[in-house]
């Protein structure tokens, strides 16, 4: 069964990338535009692994990802930040992101940033 990914970027054109690069990649992509969207959506899905910007409208990522940490549904979901904000990759980490990667960056350090943040990610409980 393919893993979950969760894609929430306001940039629709990046957005369409990485659904079409993950799709390929066998992993099954479901998208939101902006962080209260994927708030909303996450009561639904429980996704594998999710994709976060931190600059958008409505709800910045820093609020979804200390919502999601605050979760006990989510709390253990892997968090890759990708963001062209300057912010420090320790802050991020401090945050609950499992990972960061700054603008622009290749599709395969991106892929391999996801495989491994699911591989090393603890179970639920």
């Amino acid at each position: 069964m393919a893993q979950t990914l969760m894609i929430v970027d306001d940039d629709p054109q990046l957005m369409r990338v990485l659904s079409m690069f993950f799709d390929l990649e066998g992993y099954h992509v479901i998208q939101a535009r902006h962080g209260r969207e994927a708030l909303d959506m996450l009561q639904e899905y429980s996704p594998d692994i999710i994709l976060l910007d931190l600059m958008m409208p409505e709800v910045g990522g820093d609020e979804v990802i200390r919502q999601i940490r605050a979760n006990r549904k989510l709390r253990h979901v892997p968090v890759i930040i990708f963001t062209a904000a300057e912010t420090r990759e320790e802050e991020l980490t401090a945050a609950g992101a499992s990972s960061f990667i700054a603008k622009p960056f290749s599709l395969n350090g991106l892929l391999d940033t996801v495989q491994e943040a699911i591989r090393t990610a603890s179970p639920a409980g």
